[in-house]
């Protein structure tokens, strides 16, 4: 069994002979490459889509104050 220190901590350490002694089986380099290219225009699509929500901010924010300020009227 592996050597985890739990002592008060919310997560354990786990020994390093215990890591070496894993076995993991990994996808082939292609499919880790696609993987890779899948994440990467994830980043992407999450950038722009920050990028244009913080602009809505700003014009919701600007439409608010001239609201506010009464440069302009809303029509009932």
């Amino acid at each position: 069994m592996a050597n985890v220190d739990t002592a008060g901590h919310g997560t354990g350490r786990l020994a390093t002979e215990f890591l070496q002694a894993l076995s993991l089986r990994l996808p082939p380099l292609s499919e880790q490459m696609a993987i890779v290219d899948v994440l990467n225009t994830s980043d992407r699509d999450i950038d722009l889509l920050t990028r244009k929500l913080d602009a809505l901010k700003r014009e919701k924010k600007g439409l608010m104050q001239q609201l506010l300020t009464g440069k302009v009227r809303v029509n009932p």
